[in-house]
């Protein structure tokens, strides 16, 4: 008798021994969160009556991506409306991607960019895993897998936003930094750099990994890489600021246009870190509670730079510093810029690390906000 025929099997079963368990740990928190996120998302649309379409989760920004891959870049900024607005301010790495995916495969721009979304995000968990695995814990790395996977910014990375791509962009890079593979490293830094106009940042990492490690030889190789990768790191943004001043005659034409139609402004107080910490503390204190909510999410963000900082983690400290000043500093509240990286929830992981109870309340927080980040996403009530 064939004892393997007797024996029950299913896919699923046979998935675990084709999967290393670590990657299977990954595929199933992906896999849960998909189900919670998507049954957020039914639920409130048959709760306010909506139809389910493929636009309902394309929302604010969505529609400027949308609008690069039907018609490409705009030869001039609108003047009537958002005056002064252009999709020039949204980088061309993301749709380029997308357009490809959708012209290849024949399906509609916005289930490219869905489908995409989430591909990335499982890519990104996956490095995110090996990273924080080989850099702190095992337990560090399951439990920041699980909190990026369920948290509310998933309302970006299920849409055509730019934020799977940056993440999974950003978390390759800094795995490949720190194992020193310099040109891979180099190459998706440039990649980056044509994702979001924050990504250029990247090279800060690069010299905090080869200044701060003392643990391996520097050889003339070694150098050699280091420095080359350093030159490709400004190819993605120089190249779209040539491809902007072929087309609008102006090289920072995405910062003048985020200016101009977005009412991007800094803080020109040369103490503008006391000032925008007074301001976080009391001039919005007795806002609404979204706005104070919000804000919350900024002054968490501060501490996780000052945790972060405190433990002499000066890669968690570099992805997360700039992105934070740069809010405290502007009129532009950029809260899923940092929330959408892994500095934040990989603080919570270590705090809860020995503390079980305060992981489940951190991801009992996470699933009681999705569905509500969900409601105030698909009504157009929720934060850009």
């Amino acid at each position: 008798m064939n004892h393997n025929l007797a024996r029950p099997s299913s896919f699923i079963s046979s998935l675990k021994y084709r999967f290393s368990p670590e990657l299977w740990f990954i595929i199933k928190a992906f896999l849960i969160s998909r189900v919670l996120y998507y049954s957020a998302v039914l639920v409130v649309t048959y709760a306010k009556g909506l139809e389910f379409k493929l636009r309902i989760l394309c929302q604010y920004d969505c529609g400027w991506y949308k609008s690069i891959t039907a018609h490409g870049y705009m030869t001039t900024a609108l003047t009537e409306g958002q005056i002064g607005a252009a999709n020039w301010a949204f980088f061309p790495l993301h749709p380029l991607v997308v357009k490809a995916v959708s012209d290849l495969t024949r399906i509609h721009v916005l289930s490219a960019a869905y489908l995409l979304g989430n591909l990335f995000l499982l890519g990104s968990l996956i490095y995110i895993y090996k990273y924080i695995s080989e850099n702190f814990s095992d337990n560090a790395a399951r439990y920041t897998v699980f909190l990026i996977a369920l948290s509310p910014v998933n309302v970006y990375f299920t849409s055509f936003y730019t934020e799977s791509l940056f993440l999974f962009l950003s978390s390759a890079t800094i795995y490949y930094v720190t194992q020193r593979r310099w040109i891979l490293a180099g190459v998706l830094g440039s990649l980056l750099g044509a994702t979001r106009n924050t990504g250029f940042l990247v090279g800060l990492i690069f010299i905090a990994v080869y200044v701060f490690n003392k643990d391996w030889k520097r050889e003339d190789a070694q150098v050699r890489n280091f420095l080359f990768s350093l030159s490709l790191l400004p190819l993605g943004l120089f190249s779209y600021m040539i491809f902007l001043h072929y087309r609008t005659g102006d090289f920072l034409a995405f910062y003048h246009t985020h200016k101009a139609g977005w009412g991007w402004t800094q803080n020109k107080s040369p103490l503008w870190i006391v000032d925008s910490l007074r301001w976080l503390l009391h001039g919005e204190i007795f806002g609404p509670m979204s706005t104070k909510v919000l804000h919350m999410v900024l002054i968490v963000s501060c501490f996780a730079c000052l945790y972060f900082l405190l433990k002499k983690r000066y890669i968690e400290l570099i992805v997360l510093l700039p992105i934070t000043l740069f809010t405290l500093n502007s009129t532009l509240f950029a809260y899923r810029y940092f929330l959408g990286l892994y500095p934040i929830y990989l603080m919570f992981a270590l705090l809860s690390e020995k503390r079980k109870w305060l992981f489940r309340t951190f991801l009992a927080c996470e699933v009681a906000i999705m569905p509500l980040a969900v409601y105030l996403w698909v009504t157009g009530f929720g934060p850009t």
